[in-house]
C-alpha cells in the first residue's frame, strides 16, 4: 500500500515531515497546536527511506487524525540527526484526508469538507465557510432538477399510500424534486401509467371526486402535493413504483459525499463559484464559472443520452 506522505532528497539522512492544518496550527502527536520552537520536534513525522540508498522516503499520514480534510505537509532532512529550525526542505504536498483514508483523486465522492478545501484552492477565501456550503447545496439542488438520471435519480416503492377504497391520491415524498414516472404493479406484471396534465386529467375523470366508479389505473398527474391516478383504483393492494429525483438535504462539513462530485466535480466547483462571485461582487468571474458550469452540464447530459442509446456523444470546447 503506498504511503501518503513522501519527500526526496540525499541518500542515509534523517528524514521527517511537519503536517499543517489550515488555520496554521500543526499536528503534535495527539492534536493540533500553534507553532512554537520549542515544540518542533513533537511534530515531526519520522519517515523511512526506500531500499538502501534511493533518496526517496515515505511514511503514513497520522491515524490518528480522524477530522476530514485536505492537510499540508512539509519534508525536512536534518544533517545532525535531531529535528531544528534550519534543516533543509526536501519537498511536501497535500493530502486530502477522509478520517480514515486518503481520498482517491477522481475517485468517488468527496465529502462535505474536502469539497470545501478544494473550493478554496480557487475562491481563496476562509471567512465565508458558511455561504459556502450554502452555495454548494444550491447547485446540487440546481443539478437535482436539471438532471433525469445518473445519481440524480431514486427508485423509491410506495406501498401502503391508498389504503382507502375510493381514495384516488398518492402522498409524494417530502425531498422530491422531479417525478420522472408511476409503475403500477400488480402482483408479478406490471405497467407504466401514462402522465397527464391537470386540466387533461380532468377531462378525462370529470366526476372522479364524487363517482364511486373504479377501474384499473391508467393515468397519473401531480397537483397540489399529490399524485393523483385514474381511473380511480379498483383495488387497495397496488404497488405504485415512483422514479424520481430527490432534492437532497443541505450540505455540511460533516456530509459524507456530495452529490455528483463523483460523476464531475468540476461540474459542481463551478456552479459554486459562479454563485459565490456574484456574492462577493466579482460580476466577471461570476460570468466565467457560469459558463462553465454550463459547459460541463452539457457535457454530462450527452453522455447519460449516450450511454441510454438516445443520441451520439461529442464533447464541447472547454476553452473559455
Amino acid at each position: 500500500m503506498s504511503k501518503e506522505l513522501e519527500g526526496y532528497g540525499a541518500p542515509g539522512l534523517t528524514t521527517y515531515a511537519i503536517i499543517k492544518r489550515r488555520g496554521g496550527t500543526f499536528w503534535d502527536g495527539s492534536e493540533f497546536v500553534a507553532y512554537a520552537t520549542a515544540d518542533r520536534s513533537l511534530y515531526a513525522v519520522n519517515m523511512t527511506e526506500l531500499g538502501t540508498a534511493s533518496g526517496i522516503y515515505d511514511a503514513d499520514f497520522p491515524p490518528a487524525i480522524t477530522d476530514s480534510g485536505s492537510y499540508a505537509f512539509i519534508v525536512y532532512q536534518s544533517t545532525t540527526g535531531s529535528v531544528s529550525e534550519g534543516d533543509n526542505y526536501a519537498g511536501g504536498g497535500t493530502v486530502d484526508w477522509t478520517g480514515s483514508g486518503a481520498a482517491s483523486a477522481g475517485v468517488g465522492a468527496m465529502s462535505g469538507s474536502d469539497f470545501y478545501d478544494y473550493l478554496l484552492r480557487t475562491f481563496k477565501r476562509d471567512d465565508k465557510t458558511t455561504e459556502v456550503y450554502e452555495a454548494i447545496t444550491d447547485t446540487i439542488r440546481d443539478l437535482r432538477l436539471r438532471y433525469h438520471f445518473d445519481e440524480a435519480t431514486e427508485d423509491s416503492v410506495t406501498t401502503d399510500s391508498i389504503t382507502t377504497a375510493g381514495d384516488f391520491k398518492l402522498d409524494i415524498e417530502s425531498d422530491m424534486g422531479l417525478l420522472l414516472g408511476v409503475t403500477l404493479q400488480d402482483g408479478t406484471s406490471a405497467r407504466p401509467l401514462t402522465t397527464r396534465t391537470k386540466q387533461q386529467f380532468d377531462a378525462l375523470y370529470p366526476d372522479i371526486n364524487v363517482s364511486s366508479e373504479t377501474g384499473y389505473p391508467a393515468h397519473y398527474c401531480l397537483y397540489a402535493g399529490a399524485i393523483y391516478i385514474g381511473p380511480k383504483p379498483d383495488k387497495t393492494d397496488y404497488t405504485y413504483r415512483l422514479s424520481q429525483s430527490t432534492r437532497g438535504g443541505t450540505v455540511t462539513s460533516s456530509t459524507a459525499s456530495v452529490p455528483f462530485t463523483a460523476v464531475d466535480r468540476e461540474l459542481v466547483k463551478h456552479g459554486v463559484l459562479s454563485r459565490l462571485f456574484v456574492m462577493v461582487e466579482s460580476p466577471e468571474l461570476a460570468s466565467v464559472h457560469e459558463g462553465l458550469y454550463e459547459k460541463r452540464y452539457e457535457i454530462n447530459k450527452r453522455r447519460e443520452r449516450f450511454n441510454k442509446g438516445e443520441g451520439p456523444f461529442s464533447v464541447l470546447p472547454m476553452g473559455m
